[in-house]
């Protein structure tokens, strides 16, 4: 595109074509984001992406629970971890009363419970202590306040040798560049670099641990995985 020569004018074409895909982004966003907002549609588009094959590497190598392990997943979503954990205590919390409500029909029993609630809410749930945090695609969503507000409150839920394991969608130099181009198009508005998410957590006084994962859907996306213990 060549520009009108009009530099940091207001008849400058360039900048009013670069403020039209801004524009049109923005939208395309926010109506992905009400779509998304219903547990079938989001179920579908995770099916789609192949995030099965994301799930079972997390369990896997990361988070490697053992029967009796207490869970709690917060921002879980419709409970699309569960099909991949062994049999153990599990609390899944969610603010999107639609997602806590499939997953409840789904996945709900005696030991694996669902509660719509916000993350300021969970000391007062009652719910004691943790082996094992997760928190999956939650951070990306969250400014910098308000993710340092839920980090510190998830890290004062676990038990003393408990760990917090983060995983959200990154800005990477070695990344394919349609990866790079999905993360600037993702519904979530803070995807950070691996070195932003890492001194996030450590503002609340985490120890953190990372890896960059490249391939675990059916197309370029890259993750950063954080294993997080208390300073």
């Amino acid at each position: 595109m060549r520009c009108c020569g009009v530099t940091g004018g207001p008849g400058c074409t360039c900048r009013r074509r670069l403020a039209q895909v801004i524009t049109g982004s923005v939208r395309r966003v926010a109506v992905l984001d009400r779509v998304l907002h219903g547990a079938r549609l989001y179920d579908l588009s995770r099916r789609t992406i192949g995030a099965s094959n994301e799930m079972r590497r997390l369990v896997g190598d990361v988070v490697r629970p053992t029967e009796g392990t207490r869970m709690l997943d917060f921002g879980c979503g419709n409970g699309r971890l569960v099909p991949f954990l062994p049999n153990l205590d599990y609390v899944g919390v969610d603010n999107n009363p639609s997602y806590i409500e499939q997953a409840t029909a789904t996945h709900g029993s005696d030991q694996v419970r669902f509660v719509c609630a916000d993350v300021k809410d969970l000391p007062s749930l009652g719910f004691g202590e943790f082996d094992v945090v997760v928190s999956l695609g939650v951070l990306h969503h969250l400014s910098d306040e308000v993710a340092e507000t839920a980090v510190t409150a998830v890290l004062q839920q676990l038990t003393p040798q408990g760990r917090l394991i983060t995983m959200d969608p990154c800005f990477h130099p070695e990344q394919a560049s349609l990866a790079r181009v999905l993360m600037a198009m993702d519904r979530g508005r803070y995807v950070r670099h691996p070195e932003d998410y890492r001194r996030l957590v450590e503002r609340c006084n985490g120890v953190v641990t990372q890896q960059i994962w490249h391939d675990v859907y059916k197309f370029p996306y890259t993750h950063c995985v954080q294993v997080v213990v208390r300073g």
